[in-house]
C-alpha cells in the first residue's frame, strides 16, 4: 500500500493506492473495488476534495 485517504464526510469511504491503481471501500475497508484508470509510477500521496469527493489529486513519482 502506497498511500490511504479517508473522504472527508464519510468515514466508511475509504481510498488506498497501490502498484500503480486507486481503490475504494465504501464499507470501511471490508470490501475493495478499483476505481480510475492504471497510474504510472508509483503513488506517492493522494487528496480528496472535501467539497466535491469525485476530485481527487495523486501525486506519483
Amino acid at each position: 500500500m502506497d498511500a490511504v485517504s479517508v473522504d472527508p464526510n464519510d468515514a466508511e469511504s475509504v481510498f488506498f493506492a497501490s502498484s500503480g491503481e486507486l481503490h475504494k471501500s465504501l464499507d470501511g475497508g471490508s470490501t475493495w473495488k478499483i476505481i480510475g484508470l492504471p497510474m504510472t509510477g508509483r503513488v506517492q500521496s493522494f487528496w480528496v476534495n472535501p467539497y466535491n469527493t469525485n476530485i481527487m489529486f495523486v501525486v506519483t513519482r
